[in-house]
């Protein structure tokens, strides 16, 4: 099964099961309790891997020398990023966005330990350095531009099994990008498979013909937006947001300039429970609008889209007092 290589129970594991004498062992002395288990009892039970699966080398041997290249990895600088789990404080949606975060460290201590149990699924890891950079950050983005050369960089030090300095791997794919610009304009390889890391061998082609530039069309963005406004009107959950806000069932939601919710409605005024919940928001936003102003050309950059679009939920949370709410 493709890209399924180190989460289900192995065979190998079952075999030994199978073939294993079992006896009654010890009962522990208290209900719930339980009867401690030895480190050579541990050590048997770890995955034994078989003839060719770290390659002409034992585990230990590579697991030992890819460490040795991390560490002489991690002192160059471009390699910093990706050196320890992303902080999700300073980036939360990172979570939402990348589902297999990995970093360098993570990747040595799990060399440490053993945790890998073939040289491929090693490597199915560091591929998800670029591969979580690219769905996180602009594809142009220098720090996607750093992760693809930390990635091709470790991909061949483990595979060149004859290779002790990580740091001569790194200077030859410097050397090997600087001689092959012009000849990447001209042929882009592409993965017809996937655009994911897997262990599988996906086919890929060649395509001829200038590279396109992301650059190319400054006004590609609102495209984007225009589509992006697409999916947000077939969403049920849009609905609310898409005419500008009633005034007579929102009092406060939208006042004109010079004119106070009080002389709105002031017969809502009458009723304490109400004015409880009055908040006046300032600049009313929905998606009609934003849409009328993407259609007429009046947003002069991205941002501006998503400044308006942001405006439409903050002014809701702003609004709506009871956080269990719909809206």
């Amino acid at each position: 099964m493709p890209d399924v290589i180190d989460f289900l129970v192995l065979h190998q594991f079952y075999n030994e099961a199978k073939e294993r004498n079992w006896q009654i062992a010890a009962f522990p002395d208290e209900v719930g309790a339980g009867v401690p288990v030895s480190q050579e009892e541990l050590t048997a039970l770890l995955y034994k891997p078989q003839e060719g699966e770290w390659g002409a080398h034992s585990r230990d041997e590579e697991c030992e020398r890819v460490i040795q290249g991390i560490n002489h990895l991690l002192s160059l600088d471009f390699a910093s990023p990706f050196a320890v789990p992303v902080d999700l404080s300073a980036y939360p949606l990172y979570c939402t966005v990348v589902a297999y975060p990995t970093d360098l460290n993570t990747i040595r201590r799990r060399l440490e330990n053993r945790f890998y149990r073939r040289i491929s699924a090693l490597m199915w890891e560091v591929r998800y350095i670029e591969h979580n950079a690219r769905t996180f950050n602009e594809p142009d983005s220098p720090i996607v531009k750093a992760a693809k050369i930390v990635t091709d960089v470790l991909l061949r030090f483990i595979g060149d099994q004859s290779c002790t300095d990580i740091l001569d791997t790194y200077n030859k794919i410097k050397a090997e990008e600087l001689n092959s610009t012009d000849a990447e304009e001209d042929t882009e390889m592409v993965d017809l498979d996937s655009d994911g890391p897997g262990t599988s061998s996906g086919r890929r082609v060649k395509c001829r013909g200038k590279r396109l530039s992301l650059k190319c069309d400054p006004d590609a963005w609102r495209k984007q937006c225009t589509e992006l406004l697409g999916l947000i009107y077939e969403r049920e959950d849009s609905e609310p947001f898409r005419q500008p806000s009633d005034p007579l069932s929102y009092p406060g939601h939208q006042e004109q300039e010079g004119e106070s919710s009080e002389s709105v409605i002031p017969e809502r005024q009458q009723d304490p429970s109400l004015c409880e919940d009055y908040h006046v928001i300032d600049t009313p936003m929905d998606f009609s609008t934003v849409k009328e102003t993407l259609e007429a050309g009046n947003y002069g950059s991205p941002l501006e889209f998503y400044k308006d679009v942001r405006q439409i939920f903050s002014n809701s949370k702003a609004y709506t007092s009871n956080k269990k709410s719909r809206v």
